[in-house]
């Protein structure tokens, strides 16, 4: 069955939240809960990027869900025209790691412009049939002495 949906945020860090919010509840509704930390993730950066590129408009963002039987696309579209780009942080930076968390955790992303009104950023996240799933915990290691933890731009 193909569902869509969409809705529209302010320009706003509060958004980001409520942006989430609307993703997890739509998903839950059409029961397809399969891939929803992936979305919820990938959504907050892409919504915290349209947040930072868009402020100068009030025009916000809008979010954008698809499913089929394949899986679920998720749109994020705004009004910023600029290219964007896959930033390489160090260690030390930080921020620029949201496109790379994009591309780890979607099977395939990319971005439409939409002259004159702006650009759609778009993930794809498979249905997870046939996938394996590590149910493993993280690895974790220990952070260096003297180390803290800094806030993003984008309060969440």
């Amino acid at each position: 069955m193909h569902r869509s949906t969409d809705k529209h945020f302010t320009a706003d860090t509060k958004s980001v939240r409520a942006a989430r919010h609307f993703l997890a509840a739509t998903l839950l509704a059409w029961d397809r809960t399969e891939r929803l930390d992936d979305l919820v993730l990938c959504l907050s950066e892409l919504a915290c990027n349209a947040v930072d590129h868009t402020t100068v408009s009030p025009d916000g963002f809008t979010v954008r869900l698809h499913a089929d039987s394949h899986g679920i696309r998720l749109e994020v579209h705004d009004t910023h025209h600029g290219q964007i780009t896959v930033q390489h942080p160090t260690n030390e930076d930080t921020s620029g790691r949201g496109l790379l968390i994009v591309d780890e955790l979607s099977d395939q992303w990319g971005v439409t412009n939409e002259r004159p009104r702006g650009k759609i950023v778009w993930a794809r996240f498979d249905s997870t049939a046939g996938h394996h799933i590590d149910t493993r915990p993280p690895h974790r290691t220990a952070q260096p002495a003297g180390h803290r933890a800094t806030q993003a731009q984008c309060r969440i």
